[in-house]
């Protein structure tokens, strides 16, 4: 079973949550494009996002359970294939987009063995690549 992460006031019970973002790049949506619904019946329930998208870096300063995911959602702005928070499945003619687009370029944390500081590093992914090359394109 999904469990959904909600924005709530400190006051009601909520606990801080802080994330920086940086838009990279801006794209209309291309013509022709379908925003999916997903497979789950709730999905169907969610607000249409607009059909703008963005390459965006997002710095979590805190780390609660789907807080990018969420803070995306309550700004308008949710992840392409997020069906939980809002977003909606990529299709356009042979091109499908079906899981979140979201992906940790980059993650520092201290061992807790040796206690020194990691940073591990990794690429886009094949298919978050042909997203933006898709988005580039059209």
């Amino acid at each position: 079973m999904r469990e959904k992460q909600a924005v709530r006031k400190e006051s009601n019970g909520g606990r801080p949550a802080v994330t920086k973002y940086e838009v990279l790049e801006a794209f209309e949506g291309p013509k022709g494009l379908v925003l999916a619904e997903g497979e789950w019946a709730a999905d169907k329930n969610q607000k249409r996002p607009p059909g703008r998208f963005a390459y965006v870096e997002l710095s979590p300063k805190t780390g609660r359970t789907h807080q990018l995911r969420v803070h995306m959602m309550t700004r308008g702005h949710p992840m392409v294939g997020d069906t939980m928070y809002g977003g909606k499945v990529f299709e356009m003619g042979e091109f499908r987009f079906g899981r979140q687009a979201l992906h940790a370029a980059r993650i520092s944390f201290v061992h807790p063995g040796t206690l020194e500081r990691m940073t591990i590093e990794a690429p886009l992914p094949p298919d978050m690549w042909e997203l933006l090359s898709f988005l580039r394109e059209h």
